[in-house]
């Protein structure tokens, strides 16, 4: 079970680039990264909704677990997101963790894919 120390929201990405095969109910979507004391991140996919309303939305936001890694050996403490090329038509996910030994990684990501890390 993936127990969370920390969680980091990516920036909006416009989902006008087709991603998967699943639908989306909003033109935008983020990336949710949750880090745990097991040293696993969790990558889930959520769509953001047109519009917010107090009233209850037909729309229901869609939220879909991506993957599970091993990012680190020992507790997650820090994770933070950096959005490169937003305006290009093959926008580029960065994504950095750091653990409580003192490891940090960079992980190159596209949307629903982890490609690779660097890192101590």
């Amino acid at each position: 079970m993936l127990s969370s120390l920390v969680v980091a929201w990516s920036p909006m990405l416009l989902s006008h680039v087709k991603i998967s095969s699943i639908p989306q109910h909003g033109s935008s979507l983020s990336l949710l990264a949750v880090g745990g004391k097991s040293g696993q991140v969790a990558l889930w996919r959520v769509s953001v909704p047109e519009c917010y309303s107090v009233d209850q939305s037909r729309d229901p936001t869609t939220v879909v677990l991506i993957e599970i890694i091993q990012a680190h050996n020992s507790w997650i403490t820090a994770i933070s997101w950096a959005l490169l090329d937003s305006y290009s038509s093959n926008p580029k996910l960065l994504m950095a963790t750091g653990s409580y030994n003192g490891s940090v990684k960079i992980w190159l990501a596209y949307y629903e894919q982890l490609l690779k890390s660097i890192g101590t």
